[in-house]
């Protein structure tokens, strides 16, 4: 692709954001100011960030895996016990 090919794509893609962009501003930063936007997006920053990080937390735990192949052992067990071996019990509330 040419580089003149590749600016008139990109002068495109900007001249269909510009009303959105306008819309933003118009609706967000002309009444607020340019400091309350900065600060509101620092004060949710961190919470955002904790949330993150206790998502990557939760999804790092080992796992109990279902033996779908070899599950012949779980068959004489009932159903509650299995459900809390594999931690299901919250996907039924």
């Amino acid at each position: 692709m040419s580089p003149q090919r590749a600016e008139a794509n990109l002068s495109r893609i900007l001249d269909a954001m510009r009303p959105a962009i306008e819309i933003t501003y118009q609706d967000l930063i002309k009444p607020h100011g340019v400091i309350w936007l900065c600060s509101s997006i620092l004060f949710v920053l961190p919470r955002l960030l904790l949330e993150l990080i206790n998502i990557w937390l939760k999804s790092r735990e080992p796992r109990n895996y279902y033996p779908f192949l070899n599950y012949e052992p779980l068959m004489p067990r009932s159903r509650l016990d299995i459900r809390q071996e594999f931690d299901w019990l919250p996907l039924l509330k």
